[in-house]
C-alpha cells in the first residue's frame, strides 16, 4: 500500500534528475512523509507541454469533490478506469513522485515490523501517480496526488501484497504524455532492494535519516544523482 515514503532530495537535485523547469518550491527533507503532508511532485505543464515541479498534498481529492473527502494515498491500478475516484485524473492529469526509499509494514506477522525499499542502484525512485486540483467554496486551491500501485513482486511479497509503480527513465515521458496503462506493472526483481528498520518509523514525528539505519546493522544512507 505504501503509506510512509522518503522525500530528502533539495529541489536542485530534482530539478537535474527530472529535467524540470527552475522552482523554488520545497518543504525540506522528510524522511516520514505521511497522509496530509505536502512533497514535490513532478508533472507536466498543460500549456508548456515542459515537465515541472508542483508542491502537492499527498491524498487525492477529486476536483468534483463537495468536500476534502477521503484522500486516498494509493489509487489501485485494478481501479484506474472504473472508479470515479481516479477516472479522469488518469485521462489528463498524471506526475510522477519522487521518492528517495518508501516504507511498508510487515503483513506475514502480528509484529509492527516496518521495512525500507529502495532501488538496488541507489538512484531515485521514480514511482507513477495521478494528480488533481481542487477548489473549496471560499476559492481557495488544493493540489493533491495519490501513488498509482499495483501487485507486489516476489521481493515485496514477502512483506505485502501491494507495491507502488516504479517507473524506469525511458517510461517517465510516455506516462506523463497519457502512455499505455500496460507501463503500470510491478518492478522487475533487480530494481529494488529491502532491509529492515527501527521501529521508530511508526511514529510519524520521527523525521530523520535515523529512520533508514537498519535495524540489524548500520546503513548509511546515501543516494547516486
Amino acid at each position: 500500500m505504501t503509506s510512509r515514503f522518503v522525500s530528502a532530495q533539495p529541489q536542485n537535485i530534482l530539478q537535474t534528475v527530472f529535467a524540470t523547469a527552475s522552482s523554488d518550491l520545497g518543504t525540506g527533507p522528510n524522511f516520514n512523509v505521511s497522509q496530509g503532508q505536502k512533497v514535490s511532485v513532478v508533472r507536466r505543464n498543460m500549456v508548456t507541454g515542459r515537465r515541472e515541479l508542483q508542491l502537492m498534498h499527498w491524498g487525492l481529492i477529486p476536483s468534483w469533490s463537495k468536500g476534502r473527502g477521503k484522500q486516498p494515498t494509493a489509487a489501485p491500478v485494478e481501479r484506474l478506469k472504473t472508479s470515479g475516484m481516479f477516472r479522469l485524473a488518469v485521462a489528463l492529469r498524471r506526475c510522477i513522485v519522487p521518492m528517495d526509499a518508501f516504507y511498508e509494514w510487515d503483513q506475514t506477522t502480528r509484529a509492527q515490523q516496518p521495512f525500507a525499499f529502495d532501488r538496488q542502484d541507489r538512484a531515485l525512485l521514480a514511482v507513477a501517480g495521478l494528480w488533481d486540483l481542487w477548489q473549496d467554496p471560499f476559492g481557495y486551491e488544493v493540489s493533491s496526488f495519490s501513488i498509482i500501485t499495483t501487485t507486489a513482486n516476489t521481493l515485496m511479497a514477502a512483506v505485502h501484497d501491494r507495491m507502488p509503480v516504479v517507473l524506469e527513465p525511458e517510461d517517465w515521458d510516455v506516462w506523463l504524455n497519457k502512455g499505455p496503462l500496460e507501463l503500470l506493472r510491478p518492478a522487475r526483481e533487480d530494481v529494488l532492494c529491502r532491509w529492515r528498520v527501527s521501529n521508530r518509523v511508526n511514529e510519524r514525528d520521527n523525521n530523520d535519516s535515523r529512520n533508514l539505519i537498519s535495524a540489524t546493522a548500520s546503513l548509511p544512507f546515501q543516494k547516486i544523482h
